[in-house]
């Protein structure tokens, strides 16, 4: 079986206040998604709710303080998963 989530950013944010972001349950059964950027003053970017009964999506702009990982953390009723991605700032979007 693959990885049930994918994060898909940037590898360079030209402009991290406005950073592209899709975040995608491969599978069904996830009840939550959290997206933290560990660089940011307060890391929660974002958090979903879901029934759990069908696959996930969300594409989103972020604002990150500075180069890091993004971390897609997921819960379902009977499992937990997550999932990084390192993006580089270019151009800082917080000051």
């Amino acid at each position: 079986m693959g990885k049930p989530l994918l994060l898909d950013a940037p590898d360079t944010a030209e402009n991290a206040a406005i950073v592209p972001v899709t975040i995608d349950s491969l599978t069904t059964g996830f009840r939550e998604l959290h997206l933290l950027a560990e660089g940011n003053p307060y890391p929660l970017l974002a958090s979903f709710s879901f029934n759990g009964q069908a696959k996930a999506k969300v594409s989103l702009r972020i604002k990150l303080n500075k180069s890091g990982p993004l971390t897609l953390m997921a819960r379902g009723l009977e499992q937990y998963s997550m999932t990084q991605r390192i993006v580089r700032v270019a151009m800082s979007g917080c000051g």
